[in-house]
């Protein structure tokens, strides 16, 4: 329950498994976190949920930048469709399946 300081994860793909679906969010925590960074990941096939990434709690803070999502649509979705419980971390050049860049938060 305790908040989670710094948590930094760099350079991952998450590819889900013999050309499944993934069942849940590849990252996801147990508690808030602060100054939270996730960089240059690659997601591939969609979750059954629809999120990415799932911060516990509220009052988080950090950054989610130079991601690919390769089976979603930010446009649609924007990055709360995607990403849940980062309402005070910062969104910046994440890419869909259009390839483009929505810069949206």
């Amino acid at each position: 329950t305790n908040q989670v300081a710094r948590p930094i994860i760099k350079n991952c793909e998450f590819i889900g498994g013999n050309s499944y679906n993934m069942a849940t969010a590849p990252i996801a925590t147990a508690a808030p976190v602060y100054d939270l960074m996730i960089r240059d990941c690659y997601f591939s096939v969609v979750t059954d949920s629809g999120v990415y990434i799932d911060i516990a709690g509220t009052s988080n803070t950090g950054l989610v930048a130079n991601c690919y999502f390769a089976s979603a649509d930010l446009s649609t979705t924007g990055i709360p469709g995607l990403v849940a419980g980062v309402s005070g971390c910062f969104a910046a050049g994440l890419y869909d399946d259009d390839g483009i860049d929505d810069m949206s938060a």
